[in-house]
């Protein structure tokens, strides 16, 4: 489910992408994440566990719209804040 609706947000905001039919757009986005991970987000903290930080991600994406509660969050994706 959560993939849905990751997908179907990102097609609103990237109408253009779609206009190729013949796009991997899974695999594009794929990509997309990892090279934001290991280029932008590795340069600014220390990360240790690239896998908790995509499950960060993916949990705030599916968040949108509730009340963000960091206790919350670090339960969920079992570290501590």
């Amino acid at each position: 489910m959560l993939k849905i609706y990751i997908k179907q947000l990102l097609e609103v905001c990237i109408q253009t992408l779609y206009n190729d039919l013949t796009l991997d757009t899974e695999r594009f986005y794929a990509s997309y994440v990892a090279t934001y991970i290991e280029k932008d987000v590795s340069q600014l903290i220390n990360l240790k566990d690239k896998y908790k930080f995509e499950e960060f991600m993916e949990i705030l994406a599916s968040s949108t719209g509730i009340e963000l509660i960091y206790d919350n969050l670090a339960k969920i994706i079992g570290v501590s804040v």
